[in-house]
């Protein structure tokens, strides 16, 4: 499974944008937006697996 710090280093390698953190309720959720018209093109969250039908316990990204 890719990690967090993977998908964050990659966008800014790839597209040189860092994340956006707007939810002040969701301090870890991070938002990356074009940088011309500030449209969001990706969103990491976590959720807890279960609430996607996943098995096991904890959280996925």
């Amino acid at each position: 499974m890719v990690k967090r710090s993977e998908i964050l280093d990659y966008i800014q390698r790839r597209y040189g944008i860092g994340p956006d953190y707007p939810f002040a309720k969701y301090p870890d959720y991070a938002v990356f937006r074009h940088p011309g018209d500030e449209k969001w093109f990706c969103l990491l969250m976590t959720i807890a697996r279960d609430r996607l039908g996943l098995e096991g316990e904890g959280s996925v990204t």
